[in-house]
């Protein structure tokens, strides 16, 4: 692929023109003209009329979409700032290439095509996605600039290229996606430079971080800051040095369909302040900008008042992982982490609701969490994987393994070992899981000599993130710590601390959280479907 100088870059800008406000006045005489109130169809359509603007027509057709997940990862992840590591932005990638993603099913109902592109992947190129690396990951900015100058050009080249290639394919819809760990950090950092705002108001929990984990986050945007003095008026110089390759490459795709006359949909917080530099590259690259929903970040709707764009939906929506994103238009839609959210379908022949869900269900010995849980996955239609965390010590227990084994077989379970390295394991096709259960994992990532010892609960973690990105449900049981109130010592206190480090962490991360007391389900989070 052709490199981009900053040169070629200005000319391209310097070629995009305002909106074409007779093709927006067309649009709304239009949509005056049918049986309905004035303005009935509120922001969406407005946001038609925005399309005619951008397009030049009010005759456009979106028949034919796309959501472009760009990959990347971030050098800051060594400075703690994300619950995961590298490993999952790789196997997301392998993931959305396989379509086992929940972006794909959502996409696949929309009838919206999904394409992965590495722009810069740690390690090897993943088969089947996209090859448009510039580097294989970006260096940390707490220790120097993420990457150079023309690196950064260089991404913004590439997301432009992609736009307008996919505009010469017939897409008239563009929606936007990003999968990188850590790349809420380096959003965060090139917003509050670019807006002018502490660190600490543009800084948010991303996938779940603990006040300590948010702490260190913000600690580090500081010094990414202080070490790299960025200038706010020029936004190569503060990409270059604090951003990464997802956040320049789509900064890119919006500088493309303001070339190409292609809406493309923002999703949440880092692809928001994607669109912000686009438009602070270029003002009237605004025309291409469509803005899906608010997300809960922190900083999102400062980004979108900067942009003054108002959000088709505003629901409480917090991606944190990107990979998992869609949208459609006039379809609205979301997704996370595999992507957690409801993709709505509405003003066509099609509609549908779709909603992936991560569920934890905790309760004490014997409370019927473990017969809730199975209850849960038997109501699904699609392929069913239990994930067995008992190791085998002896004869004994190797029969009752296998007893088991065949009982869940009989209910159209296939079962999957993973007493150890949950990041290792790799579902045959997406469904549903049931992980049971995070005690045991819990003990033999602790115990054995193979597992991860004293990192036991961040290894865990990264195993449910790499998990969940495989599969359309997932729900993980786990036992309630502390709750009698007990004082322990030693081993046991070690234990039980790593255990409910987990059950924190995954129950701030989860759709829904339920607790089964004497096989009662007593809901904490989301609502029983």
């Amino acid at each position: 692929m052709t490199k981009m100088t900053e040169a070629e870059l200005m000319q391209l800008l310097a070629a995009i023109t305002p909106p074409d406000e007779a093709a927006r006045a067309a649009a709304h005489a239009h949509w005056a003209s049918l049986a309905k109130p004035l303005g009935g169809l509120g922001a969406l359509e407005t946001m038609l009329e925005d399309a005619a603007a951008l397009t030049g027509t009010a005759q456009f057709d979106f028949s034919r979409r796309a959501v472009v997940v760009l990959c990347a990862d971030n050098g800051v992840v060594a400075q703690g700032v994300s619950q995961t590591g590298q490993s999952v932005t790789r196997a997301v990638a392998e993931n959305l290439a396989a379509r086992r993603t929940s972006v794909c099913r959502m996409a696949q109902a929309a009838h919206c095509d999904v394409l992965p592109v590495d722009l810069g992947i740690a390690g090897a190129p993943v088969p089947g996605v996209r090859d448009c690396r510039i580097a294989a990951g970006t260096a940390d900015f707490t220790k120097g600039p993420a990457m150079t100058r023309a690196e950064a050009v260089e991404a913004i080249g590439r997301g432009i290229a992609l736009t307008r290639q996919l505009a010469a394919e017939g897409y008239g819809l563009v929606a936007t996606g990003e999968m990188g760990i850590g790349n809420t950090t380096t959003s965060s950092a090139v917003a509050a430079v670019l807006l002018a705002q502490p660190v600490q108001t543009m800084t948010g929990r991303g996938a779940g971080l603990s006040d300590a984990g948010l702490a260190r986050k913000v600690d580090t945007i500081r010094r990414g800051i202080a070490c790299n003095v960025p200038n706010p008026d020029d936004v190569l110089d503060v990409l270059s040095k604090l951003g990464g390759f997802d956040i320049a490459g789509l900064c890119g795709m919006f500088l493309g369909g303001a070339l190409a006359g292609v809406p493309v949909l923002m999703d949440g917080f880092i692809s928001g302040v994607a669109a912000l530099c686009a438009v602070r590259l270029c003002p009237a690259a605004s025309k291409a900008v469509f803005a899906s929903h608010c997300s809960t970040e922190p900083a999102a709707r400062l980004v979108l008042e900067a942009l003054g764009k108002t959000p088709l939906l505003t629901a409480g929506l917090h991606a944190g992982r990107g990979h998992r994103r869609s949208g459609q238009y006039p379809t609205v839609g979301h997704g996370a982490g595999g992507v957690r959210g409801v993709l709505f379908l509405c003003g066509g022949r099609h509609c549908a609701v779709y909603a992936p869900m991560l569920t934890l269900v905790l309760g004490g010995a014997a409370s019927g969490k473990s017969e809730y849980a199975e209850a849960l996955v038997l109501r699904s239609a699609l392929p069913r994987y239990y994930l067995a965390t008992m190791q085998v010590w002896d004869a004994e227990c190797a029969a009752r393994v296998e007893k088991h084994r065949k009982m869940r077989a009989a209910k159209q379970f296939e079962t999957l070992e993973c007493p150890l390295h949950l990041e290792t394991v790799r579902l045959p096709r997406s469904g549903t899981a049931l992980l049971e259960d995070l005690g045991n994992l819990t003990a033999n990532e602790l115990y054995d000599p193979a597992g991860a010892g004293d990192a036991a609960a961040e290894h865990i973690l990264q195993g449910l993130d790499a998990l969940a990105a495989q599969c359309e449900n997932l729900i993980v049981v786990s036992n309630e710590v502390f709750s009698g109130g007990a004082d322990y010592a030693g081993d046991t206190d070690r234990y039980l601390l790593a255990l409910a480090q987990v059950n924190n962490a995954l129950a701030a991360r989860a759709d829904a959280v339920v607790r089964v007391v004497c096989g009662i389900p007593v809901h904490y989070k989301g609502v029983e479907k």
